[in-house]
């Protein structure tokens, strides 16, 4: 697979659509911090078509290929050196690189693949030894089509001679194994047999109206903001292929290389390793293709928390602190306008969403002089406006206030969660679990 979190660089020659005679070459770069990009020089004569809605091209290792996005050498540089012109550019932005294929952008695909970090630990923490299985894992049905969740694996396959591919210190134990093998086959003729070499879980979208890559990419960013959601942290689109289909209905799966610019900090705390059995959501006590189907359904409505979690990174400035508790904190007062919460605003999605264990949390930091609802509001308040007295700050150093900071975002996380039907007791554990990790950071 294709691997969106490094760099990768390609030379090639490049030319509008249908256009092959105006090539020019050009080092093409995809780095996961801001995406593909293309450095160039054009001969003047190109100016004769200088704005194009994208590029085709071929790599030096003869894979065509297709970069997204407008492309006018009337915003290149200018150069004449020793009688010879042209146009240059230091690198060029690009929506996204197709590789594989010249297809337009407004093409569109009935299917597509792909993975998110953390995905296989939501399952196991034994990729090697989970028993391959060809049909999905789990299915969630949306208004669009169908996202399902499937093992996919990769491996040798198994042909004549078994000593040519099995290594065995027993002869006789492996000429026994030859026998009963050639006795399968001969049963079984169509039948194949691999030794599996790697497997992974992956994301399919199958679609009831075929999309454009950007709009399904809209989509796979959905789901990768549930799953920032499950593990509270950074989520990242490991690889994203478009899949096309021969004129015999063969799949060909056509890697995408998008722009999402991160945070490179970002990147690798969402590569941060996990493990199965310490997720307080994991395969064991969810039911994924459920979960996604209500999330789907719903996500547009959380949009400012996931976007808060996928922002995480491995450090934070006490702005970012400051921010992050004033949204927070306008945040928990929709909760309560949205939810009936009536002129409780300060209370109500504490006393609604959070636990006993995170009320104390809250409480243990903030003081038990007023409820923790009206000691949040104040706090923001003395952020935000400057003449206010700064009762609460004097008493909080900045570890403190990153501390009411996810506190309130693991309330938020909640209610997002809450609306998925995700079980109460896991959604509990769920908040106890990060209070517990919060509460031990020093």
């Amino acid at each position: 697979m294709d691997n969106l979190l490094k760099p990768h660089t390609w030379i090639g020659t490049f030319y509008p659509p249908k256009q092959s005679d105006k090539s020019f070459g050009g080092k093409l770069t995809y780095t996961p911090e801001k995406g593909p990009s293309l450095e160039y020089a054009t001969p003047l004569q190109y100016t004769e078509n200088t704005k194009n809605k994208y590029l085709c091209g071929i790599l030096s290792n003869g894979e065509p290929c297709m970069l997204a996005g407008t492309f006018d050498t009337a915003i290149s540089s200018f150069s004449m050196k020793n009688g010879y012109c042209s146009f240059h550019a230091t690198p060029h932005r690009f929506s996204y690189l197709l590789l594989g294929a010249q297809f337009s952008p407004d093409q569109t695909y009935d299917s597509f693949r792909f993975c998110i970090t953390g995905l296989q630990e939501f399952f196991t923490d034994d990729l090697q030894n989970t028993p391959y299985q060809s049909k999905a894992i789990t299915k969630s049905e949306f208004d669009l089509g169908d996202i399902e969740i499937s093992l996919n694996a990769t491996g040798l396959g198994l042909q004549g001679s078994l000593d040519k591919q099995l290594i065995c210190n027993d002869k006789v134990a492996l000429a026994q194994l030859q026998e009963a093998y050639n006795e399968i086959k001969n049963k079984h003729p169509d039948v194949k047999f691999f030794i599996k070499k790697e497997t992974n879980y992956q994301i399919t979208l199958k679609l009831k109206k075929a999309l454009t890559i950007l709009d399904a990419y809209i989509i796979a960013r959905k789901i990768k903001d549930l799953f920032s959601l499950i593990f509270f942290s950074p989520t990242q689109i490991e690889y994203f292929d478009a899949i096309a289909r021969t004129k015999n209905g063969h799949p060909v799966y056509l890697p995408v290389f998008i722009s999402n610019p991160s945070d490179m900090s970002t990147i690798e705390k969402s590569k941060t390793k996990k493990h199965h059995h310490n997720l307080p959501i994991n395969s064991r006590n969810t039911n994924l293709g459920s979960l996604i189907s209500s999330w789907m359904e719903i996500s547009e409505n959380h949009e400012t928390i996931t976007t808060q979690i996928q922002g995480q990174r491995n450090s934070i400035s006490l702005h970012e602190i400051y921010s992050s508790i004033t949204m927070n904190v306008a945040q928990l007062e929709g909760i309560a306008a949205s939810n009936n919460g009536g002129t409780d605003k300060y209370n109500y999605a504490i006393n609604t969403y959070a636990t006993s264990k995170a009320k104390g949390f809250l409480i243990s930091l903030l003081g038990q002089d007023k409820a923790p609802g009206v000691l949040i509001f104040d706090l923001r308040n003395e952020i935000v406006h400057p003449k206010k007295p700064k009762k609460l700050l004097h008493n909080l150093n900045w570890i403190k206030l990153f501390k009411v900071s996810i506190c309130l975002e693991l309330i938020i996380a909640r209610y997002a969660l809450d609306e998925t039907k995700l079980p109460i007791e896991v959604q509990e554990s769920y908040m106890n679990y990060w209070i517990e990790q919060t509460d031990g950071w020093h």
